[in-house]
């Protein structure tokens, strides 16, 4: 009797063991989601950490700037915050002396080349000149003070006054005649202009497009009606100077021109027998000439932008050291900015 209760009782211990495993075993397969293990050999290293980002970035970078030499500032056109460009000049100091060295360096330089070469451009220049000056001085001849005299040829008269200056360019006879009208007095032009006006005692009035003017002694009172003006008026008291001092023109641009042909054809022939058996010491000298004047222009170009501070690139002031009047250190921060390094927008 008591090896059945025995038995019994390990039959409910197992019972009861086995079904603990089963509980396990269910909450680990539908609870618990099973964990993979994976080994690895340890070994050094560095550790990095890697972050995704969805758009563009755009880095930056600091930089300091400096002249290249000392001196007294004399322009800033930096200030905090202040957005620039590329290129764009931050600060300036004094730089009137080594601008003046800068163009003298440049007019030696084209010199240097113009003695290398021939410039074919004189001719027109001489001609394109004498031409203003004879232009000049035929205006001023068409000009001598120009006046309205009587067509009938009566000398009791008070003439009209006439001003302006004549622009037409050619000789000739303005006739004019002036009468009564609704509203007044008025005239009517023929010859060289064709055209009519209102009569004015008080204000002149244009002759047509001529560039003349005319004002009327009165305009209740006509004795003259009919006026002739003579462009030149050859009556004028500075006619005859005008006259020489054109003459003169005339003359001188038939000779300056005649000697700049004369000029650049000796050049022309002088270079086409040089060309055609130049000595290697000409060409030499005229290339040494040229490279000293280039070196030269290098020289004050390189001084000259010591004195200035551009920036390098677009960006933001961050710093800014220098005022206007200070002295400036050579190598010491003057301009601080932020730069783009890369732009993806």
């Amino acid at each position: 009797m008591k090896k059945t209760y025995n038995v019994i009782k390990d039959n409910k211990i197992k019972v009861f063991l086995a079904l603990i495993i089963l509980i396990i075993i269910g909450y680990f397969i539908f609870f618990k989601k099973s964990t993979v293990y994976q080994f690895i050999t340890v070994e050094n290293g560095s550790i990095t950490e890697s972050v995704d980002l969805t758009g563009n970035t755009t880095p930056i970078q600091s930089v300091s700037l400096t002249f290249g030499s000392s001196g007294i500032v004399s322009h800033t056109s930096s200030s905090l915050g202040k957005k620039v460009s590329a290129g764009q000049i931050l600060a300036e100091l004094d730089t009137s002396d080594l601008v003046a060295q800068l163009h003298n360096a440049q007019a030696g330089l084209t010199l240097a080349k113009q003695h290398a070469s021939i410039s074919k451009n004189n001719i027109e220049n001489v001609t394109t000149q004498q031409d203003i000056l004879v232009k000049t001085a035929y205006s001023n001849l068409l000009n001598s003070t120009p006046e309205a005299t009587p067509k009938n040829g009566t000398s009791d008269y008070v003439a009209p006054i006439i001003s302006g200056n004549y622009n037409l360019g050619k000789e000739g006879t303005i006739n004019l005649t002036s009468y009564y009208s609704q509203g007044g007095t008025a005239f009517t032009t023929t010859g060289l202009v064709d055209g009519s006006g209102t009569g004015n005692a008080i204000i002149s009035q244009p002759i047509g497009n001529s560039g003349l003017y005319i004002k009327f002694p009165s305009t209740t009172n006509i004795n003259v009606n009919d006026w002739i003006i003579e462009i030149p008026n050859k009556k004028a008291s500075n006619y005859l100077t005008n006259l020489n001092a054109y003459q003169a023109a005339l003359k001188t641009q038939s000779q300056m021109v005649s000697g700049a042909t004369s000029d650049l054809e000796q050049a022309e022939a002088s270079l086409n027998a040089k060309q055609a058996a130049a000595r290697p010491e000409d060409v030499s000298i005229a290339k040494a000439q040229v490279d000293s004047a280039q070196g030269a222009l290098e020289i004050a170009q390189g001084s000259y932008n010591n004195n200035i501070i551009s920036a390098p690139a677009d960006g933001i002031i961050t710093v800014v050291s220098v005022n206007i009047g200070e002295i400036s250190i050579m190598n010491q921060r003057a301009i601080g900015m932020v730069v783009k390094l890369n732009n993806n927008n």
